[in-house]
Protein backbone atom coordinates (compact mmCIF):
# COMPACT_ATOMS: atom_id res chain seq x y z
CA UNK A 1 0.00 0.00 0.00
CA UNK A 2 2.90 2.47 0.47
CA UNK A 3 4.73 1.49 -2.86
CA UNK A 4 3.66 3.62 -5.68
CA UNK A 5 5.38 0.99 -7.99
CA UNK A 6 3.81 -0.40 -11.30
CA UNK A 7 4.57 -3.68 -9.35
CA UNK A 8 2.75 -2.49 -6.09
CA UNK A 9 -0.32 -1.73 -8.32
CA UNK A 10 -0.66 -4.87 -10.05
CA UNK A 11 -0.30 -6.61 -6.37
CA UNK A 12 -3.35 -4.33 -5.30
CA UNK A 13 -5.16 -5.41 -8.49
CA UNK A 14 -3.97 -9.30 -8.17
CA UNK A 15 -5.66 -9.34 -4.54
CA UNK A 16 -8.59 -7.33 -5.96
CA UNK A 17 -8.77 -10.51 -8.63
CA UNK A 18 -9.16 -12.65 -5.30
CA UNK A 19 -11.91 -11.59 -4.07
CA UNK A 20 -15.19 -13.23 -4.91
CA UNK A 21 -17.83 -12.09 -2.35
CA UNK A 22 -17.70 -10.73 1.28
CA UNK A 23 -16.02 -13.48 3.54
CA UNK A 24 -18.18 -16.44 5.08
CA UNK A 25 -21.22 -14.37 2.81
CA UNK A 26 -22.04 -18.26 2.07
CA UNK A 27 -22.20 -19.38 5.76
CA UNK A 28 -24.80 -18.85 8.42
CA UNK A 29 -23.61 -16.44 10.63
CA UNK A 30 -24.33 -18.93 13.87
CA UNK A 31 -20.71 -21.19 12.02
CA UNK A 32 -18.00 -18.25 11.94
CA UNK A 33 -19.23 -15.96 15.22
CA UNK A 34 -16.04 -16.80 16.31
CA UNK A 35 -14.20 -15.38 13.77
CA UNK A 36 -16.51 -12.24 13.34
CA UNK A 37 -13.77 -10.09 14.61
CA UNK A 38 -10.92 -11.45 11.91
CA UNK A 39 -13.99 -11.01 9.42
CA UNK A 40 -14.17 -7.45 9.49
CA UNK A 41 -10.45 -7.45 9.21
CA UNK A 42 -10.89 -8.52 5.66
CA UNK A 43 -13.55 -6.35 4.91
CA UNK A 44 -11.58 -3.70 5.93
CA UNK A 45 -8.71 -4.62 4.14
CA UNK A 46 -10.55 -4.98 0.64
CA UNK A 47 -12.42 -1.98 0.96
CA UNK A 48 -8.99 -0.40 1.83
CA UNK A 49 -7.32 -2.17 -1.06
CA UNK A 50 -10.20 -1.51 -3.53
CA UNK A 51 -9.90 2.26 -2.56
CA UNK A 52 -5.86 2.38 -2.80
CA UNK A 53 -6.16 0.92 -6.23
CA UNK A 54 -9.16 2.88 -7.63
CA UNK A 55 -7.54 6.48 -6.98
CA UNK A 56 -4.11 4.88 -8.20
CA UNK A 57 -5.97 4.19 -11.53
CA UNK A 58 -7.82 7.18 -11.35
CA UNK A 59 -4.39 9.49 -11.15
CA UNK A 60 -3.88 7.51 -14.53
CA UNK A 61 -6.92 8.37 -16.16
CA UNK A 62 -7.94 4.57 -15.97
CA UNK A 63 -11.55 4.98 -15.50
CA UNK A 64 -12.69 1.65 -16.29
CA UNK A 65 -9.73 0.13 -13.98
CA UNK A 66 -10.80 2.33 -11.25
CA UNK A 67 -14.21 1.50 -11.56
CA UNK A 68 -13.66 -2.14 -11.39
CA UNK A 69 -11.89 -2.11 -8.07
CA UNK A 70 -14.55 0.01 -6.61
CA UNK A 71 -17.33 -2.97 -7.98
CA UNK A 72 -14.74 -5.45 -6.28
CA UNK A 73 -15.08 -3.36 -2.74
CA UNK A 74 -18.95 -2.68 -2.96
CA UNK A 75 -19.46 -6.51 -3.31
CA UNK A 76 -18.04 -6.81 -0.32
CA UNK A 77 -19.54 -3.82 1.31
CA UNK A 78 -21.87 -2.62 -0.49
CA UNK A 79 -22.73 0.32 2.02
CA UNK A 80 -19.36 2.07 2.22
CA UNK A 81 -19.67 5.01 1.02
CA UNK A 82 -15.78 6.17 0.68
CA UNK A 83 -16.12 3.12 -2.13
CA UNK A 84 -19.56 5.03 -3.63
CA UNK A 85 -17.72 8.41 -3.56
CA UNK A 86 -14.46 7.10 -5.93
CA UNK A 87 -16.85 5.69 -8.00
CA UNK A 88 -18.37 8.42 -8.62
CA UNK A 89 -15.52 10.76 -9.00
CA UNK A 90 -14.35 8.17 -11.91
CA UNK A 91 -17.67 8.41 -13.59
CA UNK A 92 -17.38 12.41 -13.07
CA UNK A 93 -13.66 12.44 -14.35
CA UNK A 94 -14.65 10.42 -17.02
CA UNK A 95 -17.56 12.51 -18.31
CA UNK A 96 -19.92 9.39 -17.82
CA UNK A 97 -22.84 11.62 -16.17
CA UNK A 98 -25.37 9.34 -17.27
CA UNK A 99 -23.38 6.70 -15.19
CA UNK A 100 -22.88 8.70 -12.43
CA UNK A 101 -26.33 9.69 -12.05
CA UNK A 102 -27.64 5.93 -12.28
CA UNK A 103 -24.85 5.42 -8.97
CA UNK A 104 -26.23 8.09 -7.17
CA UNK A 105 -29.83 6.71 -7.65
CA UNK A 106 -28.02 3.44 -6.85
CA UNK A 107 -26.99 4.77 -3.66
CA UNK A 108 -29.98 6.63 -2.67
CA UNK A 109 -31.91 3.42 -2.80
CA UNK A 110 -29.26 2.20 -0.51
CA UNK A 111 -29.81 4.96 2.19
CA UNK A 112 -33.70 4.63 1.71
CA UNK A 113 -33.57 1.08 2.70
CA UNK A 114 -31.45 1.03 5.51
CA UNK A 115 -32.72 4.66 7.01
CA UNK A 116 -29.13 6.14 6.71
CA UNK A 117 -28.67 9.34 5.98
CA UNK A 118 -25.57 9.89 3.64
CA UNK A 119 -22.20 11.23 5.02
CA UNK A 120 -21.14 15.15 4.61
CA UNK A 121 -18.38 13.82 2.78
CA UNK A 122 -20.89 12.43 0.28
CA UNK A 123 -23.70 15.18 -0.13
CA UNK A 124 -20.53 18.31 -0.38
CA UNK A 125 -18.63 15.61 -3.49
CA UNK A 126 -22.02 15.12 -4.94
CA UNK A 127 -23.04 18.69 -5.36
CA UNK A 128 -19.40 19.64 -6.08
CA UNK A 129 -19.68 16.94 -9.32
CA UNK A 130 -23.46 17.44 -10.29
CA UNK A 131 -22.90 21.19 -10.10
CA UNK A 132 -19.89 21.26 -12.59
CA UNK A 133 -21.49 18.39 -14.72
Amino acid sequence: MRSTSATADAALAHALALVRGAPFAEAPPASYGWAEAERQDMIAAIVDTAHELAARRLQYGDHRSAEAAVFRGLAVAPDVELLHRDLFYAYASAGARDQLLRAVNRLDALSRRTGRDLDSDTVALLRDLLAGS
